[in-house]
């Protein structure tokens, strides 16, 4: 169990947008193109981020991953992403030729 606060860069702000033109405005969670057959939902406010985690289903071996002041800086986008981890990519320190 990790916890991880870091600003995102070029993939993690492409990330974002992705992710906001699926769920602002929108309720429930969607799934269907997200990284690692993850699914996200929009929640407004700052909600307890793994009590909506919850919502989705399962947590266990999932990365949960917050990304707050979405939709205009409505709410709180809450991404579930399974089976691998998409943290370096966000946060544009991503070595491929280090794995």
């Amino acid at each position: 169990f990790h916890i991880h606060f870091f600003h995102y860069h070029s993939y993690g702000a492409s990330l974002k947008r992705r992710l906001e033109d699926r769920v602002c405005g929108r309720g429930g969670w969607h799934s269907g193109g997200f990284p690692c057959h993850g699914k996200a939902a929009f929640f407004y406010g700052s909600p307890g981020v793994f009590s909506k985690a919850l919502t989705g289903g399962s947590i266990a071996h999932a990365m949960v991953i917050a990304w707050p002041m979405s939709c205009g800086g409505t709410g709180t986008i809450i991404e579930l992403a399974y089976g691998c981890s998409i943290e370096h990519q966000i946060r544009g320190d991503y070595k491929p030729n280090m794995r």
